[in-house]
């Protein structure tokens, strides 16, 4: 894995991938302190991360679009998935090598919190969470955009299927407010939401029956627990749909409030997608 690690680190900065996310997400992370902390006086550097959302929509794809999708056009991928090495490791190495290119312009960011120190209401303890729910915030879009890079050959369709992806989580909350609250449409979009994940088990597995079974289960617990209870669904598709936005994390960090949960779910959808480009190329492997 290490092997891995060091080959997909020194591929980025042996073009200018990785010299254009770290100089874009450096500069746009100074721009951000400048005009929120300095210009305008606030005390917490959350406030400027969370502005910088919108970069990462931007700058992920970037950096995820040639994970993958690169090695299948090249066919060099059947050199890692004949090497000494298991799928996992392999999938190890390449995503924490984009999050070491990632914790570059964070460590650089580490900096602005001891500018800081001079504000009345300043705490370095929240704004270096903040800076760590930034990170988990940019682990969770590498996630993902690892992922879709194992889906395609072409980096180009990785790029925007990547971001069009992360500007949907970006606007799930204001999308999940036009969502009725009625128990019975809510039951009936949790349905939707299980045949979504069912054609990715498709996708991934290319077996027909598990992918069936599995929304067939999930369907029938659904109505399960709608029949036993249907009150549990009264606004449930929404508020499952705003956790997704992976956003929130910050802004409570910013306003000094600690959340444990928008950290414990980063981490999760992290180990969620990682293990699903594990199976995205161990199907590879095995074809």
């Amino acid at each position: 894995m290490i092997a891995v690690f060091q080959r997909e680190f020194k591929s980025y900065f042996s073009n200018m991938i990785g010299y254009v996310v770290v100089a874009a997400l450096t500069f746009f992370l100074g721009y951000a302190y400048c005009a929120y902390n300095v210009g305008a006086g606030y005390p917490y550097f959350g406030i400027s991360l969370s502005a910088m959302v919108v970069y990462l929509l931007i700058l992920t794809p970037l950096l995820t679009m040639k994970s993958l999708s690169e090695e299948k056009k090249t066919k060099t991928d059947q050199l890692l998935l004949t090497a000494p090495v298991s799928v996992t490791q392999v999938v190890l190495g390449k995503y924490l090598a984009m999050m070491a290119v990632l914790g570059i312009p964070m460590l650089i960011s580490c900096i602005y919190p001891l500018l800081l120190l001079q504000q009345t209401y300043h705490s370095l303890l929240i704004d270096y969470c903040c800076i760590l729910a930034y990170f988990l915030l940019g682990g969770v879009y590498i996630a993902i955009g690892m992922f879709v890079s194992s889906l395609t050959e072409s980096q180009i369709i990785s790029a925007v299927l990547s971001f069009a992806i992360f500007y949907l989580m970006s606007i799930m909350q204001s999308l999940t407010s036009h969502i009725p609250e009625a128990s019975q449409a809510n039951a009936i979009g949790f349905c939707v939401l299980a045949l979504v994940i069912g054609l990715l088990i498709y996708h991934v597995t290319k077996n027909f029956y598990a992918a069936a079974m599995c929304f067939l289960w999930m369907v029938i617990a659904i109505w399960v627990i709608y029949f036993i209870d249907n009150t549990l669904f009264v606004g449930a598709l929404a508020k499952v749909l705003n956790a997704i936005s992976f956003s929130n994390g910050i802004s409570y960090f910013a306003n000094g409030i600690f959340n444990v949960t928008d950290m414990v779910m980063n981490l999760s959808m992290i180990i969620i997608f990682v293990f699903l480009t594990v199976q995205s190329v161990q199907k590879r492997r095995w074809n």
